[in-house]
């Protein structure tokens, strides 16, 4: 098992590196300059230089890339060219607000999927699986931002229940959750009717209803326990889609996460905003992974040796 981990944060490691290579290249050959961004047309050359060189983009790239990596292992991610803020300390300012709404969706995206996946392979071929498939569908299908203004506008400007921005007290996070997590309960719910319509048919399945098992212990013990890999392997992609901001929810509902912080600076190409947040969402990506792996090795040993 510890060669296992081992081995799975080696890899990790490099693709960390690989990820700061490929965004360090990728904004330093697509057109336009932050300093023209900032600037009147009408600046002078030697202000332009002066504020070029404040900001170290006079130097060399193999050069920026070096101190980039280096400053980023010591947490210094640089400052914000326009906030003239520490990106640190913006990244952990919007990592609450998307940790506290990724957190819920998640946790309700999870719940629904699993408890309607599970509810519709029991009863398969009836008409609660069907309903429950029609609505898992439905959620699948709809665009984030279309199921998003609907509740808003349900919700929000014809009933008055809820709000439709900000977040100010716990009713804020109703409809953001609702909307980020239906696209994936629907997922999982597809997902884990597959999975447990393929246990729920097996010998060993049958020996344990013999053996007078509840249904409920006959779900939990053995058919949930078996058809966990996709349904991990599932809810790690979800999660890590959520908790690394979701851009059109956090705009639409005005939440100043992650997302919303990625979105304003690609708009005015604020550099070391842009390669903190994706370095933020690299890491988090990587450590979801990793963790995925250790469950997957720890529910089924066997995946230890491949």
């Amino acid at each position: 098992m510890i060669v296992y981990i081992l081995k799975r944060i080696g890899q990790s490691f490099i693709v960390m590196l690989g990820v700061t290579l490929v965004t360090f290249i990728l904004l330093n050959v697509i057109p336009g300059d932050p300093v023209s961004v900032m600037l009147d047309k009408n600046a002078s050359p030697q202000v332009v230089g002066n504020l070029r060189h404040e900001w170290g983009l006079d130097k060399p790239l193999p050069v920026q890339y070096i101190n980039f990596v280096r400053n980023a292992l010591y947490g210094n991610l640089g400052k914000s060219y326009f906030e003239k803020t520490p990106v640190i300390t913006m990244i952990k300012s919007g990592l609450l607000a998307t940790l506290r709404l990724g957190t819920v969706a998640f946790l309700f995206s999870s719940f629904i999927g699993i408890v309607c996946g599970t509810a519709a392979a029991v009863f398969h071929g009836k008409w609660v699986d069907h309903l429950l498939m029609v609505v898992s569908m439905l959620g699948v299908s709809l665009p984030v931002f279309w199921i998003a203004i609907l509740l808003q506008l349900v919700f929000g400007l014809y009933l008055h229940l809820l709000p439709i921005s900000g977040v100010k007290n716990w009713m804020g996070y109703i409809l953001p959750t609702i909307a980020l997590g239906a696209t994936y309960a629907g997922s999982m719910a597809r997902l884990v009717r597959t999975s447990v319509l393929e246990i729920i048919y097996q010998d060993y399945i049958k020996t344990a209803r013999s053996k007078g098992l509840s249904e409920f212990g006959v779900v939990v013990r053995h058919i949930m326990r078996n058809a966990a890999i996709p349904i991990i392997t599932l809810s790690g992609t979800q999660i890590k889609s959520i908790l690394t901001g979701s851009m059109i929810i956090e705009s639409i509902f005005s939440i100043a996460g992650i997302g919303r912080i990625a979105i304003n600076a690609i708009m005015v190409r604020d550099i070391p905003v842009i390669q903190g947040t994706v370095l933020y969402t690299a890491a988090l990506f990587v450590c979801i992974n990793l963790i995925v792996d250790v469950m997957y090795a720890v529910i089924d040993p066997r995946i230890r040796i491949l």
